[in-house]
């Protein structure tokens, strides 16, 4: 079952920033990489809440690279974790 938004808004993590996506009843979490956020779009963000704007304004495109990574078995802590980095930005 590919994963579905849940509209949930993005949040800080520790050094990433983070929103939840569902398989079937299973929720996933998706963390994005500060790294991947200064790269996106320049300048890079100076504070944890651009930080979270810059994850909402492209979310779209981080939910497109779950879906595909989660597709393709790229998770952690079980299936319960896709991480995007900036490697996944080619996407």
């Amino acid at each position: 079952m590919p994963l579905e938004p849940t509209g949930q808004s993005c949040h800080a993590v520790f050094n990433d920033v983070g929103f939840a996506m569902k398989d079937g009843e299973r929720t996933i979490g998706v963390l994005v990489t500060h790294k991947a956020l200064q790269i996106i779009k320049r300048p890079p963000p100076s504070s944890e809440g651009e930080y979270i704007d810059r994850c909402e304004s492209y979310r779209s495109n981080f939910e497109a690279i779950a879906r595909d990574k989660y597709d393709a078995g790229r998770t952690e802590m079980g299936g319960s974790i896709v991480r995007i980095l900036t490697d996944d930005l080619s996407h």
